[in-house]
Order: structure tokens, then sequence, then C-alpha cells
């Protein structure tokens, strides 16, 4: 069966939401913690909370209930490919740009 182009391109669009979200954790507590503390709680505790949340979600996916409805949006994303990557691009562009913003005006209030 094999990778389909429109599964790659639903995972790339979602890693770049992903990364649009682990930005708008990091560089903003970067700028006003500083290194040290900013990575502390910017990337790790983010990165472990999506974790837990994950694995939350693979023990619970395993329930009769739930899994009907994952694969019911996994057929969804695949019928809407275009849709689905245009939706996580543009909430990647947004979420990189609330970063981006955020972090400008919280290193204009840093103490030097």
């Amino acid at each position: 069966m094999g990778v389909t182009p429109s599964a790659i391109s639903i995972m790339c669009s979602l890693s770049f939401a992903f990364g649009g979200f682990i930005n708008l954790c990091m560089y903003p507590l970067l700028f006003q913690f500083g290194y040290e503390k900013g990575k502390i709680w910017g990337f790790y505790l983010p990165i472990t909370l999506i974790a837990i949340i994950f694995g939350i979600i693979g023990a619970v996916s395993n329930t009769e209930k739930v899994m009907p409805k994952i694969l019911s949006w996994l057929v969804y994303w695949s019928q809407n490919t275009l849709f689905v990557c245009t939706i996580m691009l543009a909430i990647g562009v947004a979420l990189m740009y609330i970063s981006y913003r955020l972090s400008l005006f919280l290193y204009e209030k840093r103490d030097v």
C-alpha cells in the first residue's frame, strides 16, 4: 500500500503547526527569563505536557467508543487533504506570528 502524497502533505502541515506551537511556548519565555530558565519552562515543560497528552490519548483510544471517532477523523482528513493542510498551515503561521509579536513585546520590556 505505501504512504500516499496526501498523507505526507497532512503530516508536513501538522508538523508545521506543531512547530508553531513550540515557538509560541519557547521564544517568548527565552526573552523573558533568559536562556537557562527559558529553556526549562519554554521547551521541556511543553514537550513533557504534549507527551503526557499523547500518552493519555493513546491509552484512551483503545476503547470501543473512541476508536470509531478517531477513524472517522482520519477518513475525513484523507478525503479533504487540501482543506486540512490549509487549516494546519494557517494555524502554524498564526502561532508563529503570535510568538514573534509576544517575543518582540517582551524583549522591548526586558531589563538589561
